[in-house]
């Protein structure tokens, strides 16, 4: 399997395409419950609800996660770009998430690995998604490893919906900073209230 490329710069042209590409994989994700954009090489995807830090909108990031015991495990690495994951700024702000995993939802609460939990959980992410090797090759930035911990247990499967909220409507500031209209019909399930745009 070819090594994914670079992300663009947050606010260029190309993370506002790279976005939209994210929009659509939470949209398959949801409507197939994960049988769809639910696994990456050997490790699965989850949907990470999380809170924009300027806007106070709820987001959607699919990531790959590794369970731990209770926990799961992701990786801030936005593919080894010099630039975070926003999703990651944002949990700076407020680690009370959303984890959604084939259509289950649970709270969870976020924080960064130490520096003894990262050395003995990446060779574990490695195996699961070898190319968090070159990721780290990439970039002289610190990647982060962060524990998602349960707050409480899961319900059922979502409900409520996005129903037609992607139908000819502009989505709120992106995480790219930038407004962009989403003219896509669709029953995604989801959050009633939440945004269903992605950061990246």
């Amino acid at each position: 399997m070819p090594a994914p490329p670079t992300f663009p710069p947050p606010g260029t042209l190309s993370a506002r395409i790279l976005n939209r590409a994210f929009s659509l994989h939470v949209v398959l994700y949801r409507l197939s419950r994960g049988r769809i954009g639910g696994r990456m090489q050997q490790l699965p995807i989850l949907l990470l609800q999380h809170v924009g830090r300027r806007t106070g909108e709820r987001r959607t990031t699919p990531v790959l996660y590794l369970q731990h015991g209770k926990d799961r495990v992701i990786v801030a690495s936005r593919g080894g770009s010099d630039a975070p994951p926003a999703w990651w700024l944002n949990l700076h702000a407020n680690p009370h998430v959303t984890v959604e995993i084939r259509g289950r939802r649970s709270a969870a609460v976020a924080r960064e690995a130490t520096a003894k939990e990262q050395e003995r959980l990446w060779p574990e992410l490695v195996r699961g998604y070898s190319h968090y090797t070159l990721y780290a090759q990439r970039t002289s930035r610190h990647i982060p490893v962060i524990i998602l911990t349960p707050a409480e247990t899961e319900d059922g499967p979502t409900r409520s919906a996005c129903r037609t909220v992607f139908a000819a409507r502009d989505e709120p500031e992106t995480q790219t900073g930038l407004s962009a209209p989403v003219h896509l019909e669709s029953s995604v399930l989801a959050e009633e209230g939440q945004s269903c745009e992605v950061a990246v």
